[in-house]
């Protein structure tokens, strides 16, 4: 068994597996995992739910109907990314972002497009 083991362990420290040798008897408490997974689900809907408030709130605004500006975020950090076609729509799309109570911080990954 212990040959077997021998040989096998090497192939499983360098793949992606999960090994767990130890007695059938054990008890097996899976409470902070699904603690973990509850958690991260919802700040995942919390992160979804600011970025979508935020795209709304800059695809109703008449100055940026042409704008194409997507957000994302982690927490209250806020990131744009797009393309605009004044630079003044930069700052705009920054402040409408900086209006949302949750925001905290606002990064722009907006590109200024100037056509000639």
């Amino acid at each position: 068994m212990f040959k077997r083991l021998a040989l096998l362990f090497p192939a499983l420290a360098l793949s992606a597996c999960v090994v767990v040798i130890g007695d059938d008897d054990a008890d097996v408490h899976f409470d902070d995992e699904e603690t973990v997974i509850h958690s991260t689900n919802k700040q995942h809907k919390h992160n979804f739910a600011l970025s979508n408030r935020i795209e709304d709130a800059i695809r109703a605004d008449q100055a940026l109907q042409y704008a194409d500006i997507n957000v994302s975020n982690t927490g209250q950090a806020v990131t744009l990314h797009g393309e605009v076609f004044e630079s003044s729509h930069i700052q705009h799309a920054v402040n409408i972002a900086l209006a949302d109570s949750e925001t905290n911080t606002v990064s722009s990954r907006i590109i200024l497009t100037i056509e000639k």
